[in-house]
């Protein structure tokens, strides 16, 4: 309850209870509050104090204590034997929270600022409520293990709160990284991605363009992970002969052996701005580093007659996928 919703004038300094065991300040609370009468303070228990909070006429007060040193965990909020919360603390200052036993979000219903806990012990934040309400997970969690099938498998989807792997969830795997899980909407994705984006900057000499197909950068790439490219960037300089009729086209590709036999990474853009430009190519193609190992920059087509071009320089911005 709300300060405003008690009456200064019930509030009565000294209040001892039970023969002085405690020393409390009563609070009587109006008809609307559950409690009937509250009383915070210290409770001297012989070889130690219990700071509580204690609610007259119930079976069975709530109670807010903090442990000994040196003694047990005890509950934060408990009802006669049943436990409430799940939360313990200890006196020398560790807290234990139950998690779920499920990934992702609770599915049943929640009020706005409840916190959740789930299986890997990523913590969520109820900011609308509801049945389950609108849920944002605040901190990444800690997978158990990525196969195997077992109750702890983050990638077995009856793991998981509603059946199914949740978009955008967050996990941590240490010596990795924080991995964000995306469906996508389906294919080509319903993998692991990492949290950011990395770019792979390439420095090279001016290359002359003068005729097509020609490579105009090459890159190698790990075979670690997979790859989703976000963005590929290229600077150019057209001369003046250069437009809309007039140009060469650059494609991003993925090949092994042969560049004759690459496969497009990403959408196809034409080179039609005289002068210094920079070129911005997309793709939704995740590049299986189990197939491919290097990466090129190719001009396949050469439209009109667009005279002598160059490119000096590109860049690659790519999230990392988990295999």
């Amino acid at each position: 309850p709300e300060a405003a919703d008690f009456n200064p004038g019930s509030i009565h300094p000294g209040y001892w209870y039970n023969d002085a065991v405690y020393g409390f300040p009563r609070i009587d609370a109006p008809p609307s509050i559950k409690w009937p009468a509250m009383k915070f303070g210290i409770r001297d228990t012989g070889d130690n104090y219990h700071a509580e909070l204690v609610a007259d006429n119930l079976v069975a007060a709530r109670t807010f204590h903090l442990p000994e040193v040196g003694a047990d965990p005890v509950v934060v909020c408990a009802q006669g034997t049943q436990t409430l919360t799940g939360v313990y603390i200890f006196a020398n200052g560790q807290v234990r929270i139950v998690r779920d036993a499920k990934f992702g979000s609770p599915t049943a219903a929640a009020v706005a600022g409840d916190r959740w806990w789930d299986l890997a012990g990523a913590e969520w934040l109820c900011t609308t409520s509801g049945t389950p309400g609108t849920w944002v997970q605040i901190h990444p969690g800690l997978a158990a293990t990525w196969s195997g099938g077992g109750a702890a498998d983050i990638e077995t989807a009856s793991n998981w709160n509603g059946g199914s792997k949740l978009d955008g969830y967050r996990v941590h795997e240490p010596g990795a990284f924080d991995w964000v899980y995306s469906s996508n909407g389906g294919s080509p994705l319903n993998r692991w991605l990492s949290a950011h984006t990395i770019m792979h900057p390439v420095s090279i000499t001016a290359v002359t363009l003068s005729a097509a197909p020609a490579v105009v950068a090459r890159m190698a790439m790990g075979d670690t992970w997979d790859y989703f490219l976000i963005e590929w960037s290229v600077y150019s300089n057209a001369n003046a002969t250069t437009d809309g009729s007039n140009y060469y086209d650059l494609v991003l590709q993925a090949y092994n052996t042969a560049e004759s036999a690459s496969a497009d990474w990403s959408s196809t853009f034409t080179m039609t701005t005289q002068g210094a430009a920079v070129y911005h190519g997309t793709g939704s193609v995740i590049f299986d580093s189990s197939t491919y190992t290097k990466v090129i920059v190719r001009s396949n087509n050469k439209v009109g007659s667009p005279g002598t071009n160059s490119v000096a320089g590109t860049s690659v911005h790519y999230r990392l996928v988990r295999k």
